[in-house]
C-alpha cells in the first residue's frame, strides 16, 4: 500500500510539472490569439492544483507538503519550458542563477500559497467544509474583477474572462450541492 501511495504522489507532482510547462507554452502561442495569454495569466488554476493535491493525502500535514510540492513542480515546469529549445532558447546560453532570481516574484509567493492551499484541500477532505471549497470557486469567479480593477486584464474583450467567472459560479454551485452543511452540534 505504501509503494502505491508514493507512486500516486509522484504522479501528481509530475502532472503539476506538466501543467506548469503547458501553461507557459500556451501563453507563448500568441499567434493563436491573445486568449492564450489570458488563459496563461490566470492565477486561480495554480492555487486550485495545490488545493486538489492537498485533498489527496489523509493527513493535513501531508496535505500542506503536497500543496508545496505540486506548486514548486508547476513552477519548475513553467521555468523549464520558458528556457527550453521549444521556446527557441539555446541551452548553452541559460544562466540559471539569473533566471531563478528573475522569477522570485513567483517563487516566493508559491512558498506560501502552495502549503496554504494544500492545507485547505486537506481541511476540505477531512471536514467537507463548504467554506474551504467555496474559496476556490471564489478565486475563479473574482479573479477577472480583481485584474480589471488592477489594470492587468489582458484583452478584456476576450471570452476567457467571462468563462472564468462562469466556471467560478459553476464550481460554487457544485460545492453547494455536494457538500454537507455543518449545523449546530446535537445537544
Amino acid at each position: 500500500m505504501q509503494v502505491r501511495h508514493r507512486l500516486v504522489a509522484v504522479l501528481i507532482v509530475m502532472a503539476a510539472c506538466l501543467y506548469g510547462g503547458a501553461d507557459q507554452y500556451l501563453g507563448s502561442r500568441i499567434g493563436l490569439g491573445r486568449w492564450t495569454v489570458s488563459v496563461s495569466q490566470m492565477s486561480a488554476p495554480w492555487l486550485a492544483i495545490a488545493f486538489l493535491a492537498g485533498a489527496w493525502p489523509r493527513r493535513r500535514a501531508h496535505a500542506a507538503a503536497m500543496g508545496l510540492l505540486v506548486t514548486l513542480a508547476a513552477v519548475a515546469g513553467y521555468l523549464g519550458m520558458t528556457l527550453s529549445p521549444l521556446e527557441g532558447v539555446a541551452t548553452d546560453s541559460i544562466r540559471w542563477s539569473f533566471e531563478v532570481r528573475s522569477q522570485m516574484h513567483v517563487i516566493l509567493p508559491a512558498l506560501v500559497t502552495g502549503p496554504a492551499f494544500g492545507w485547505l484541500g486537506g481541511y476540505w477532505r477531512s471536514t467537507h467544509s463548504r467554506r474551504s471549497a467555496l474559496l476556490i470557486a471564489a478565486l475563479f469567479a473574482l479573479e477577472p474583477c480583481v485584474r480589471l480593477i488592477d489594470g492587468q486584464l489582458i484583452d478584456p474583450r476576450s471570452l476567457v474572462w467571462p468563462a472564468e467567472v462562469a466556471l467560478g459560479f459553476a464550481l460554487a454551485a457544485a460545492v453547494w450541492l455536494t457538500t454537507r452543511r455543518r449545523g449546530p452540534a446535537p445537544a
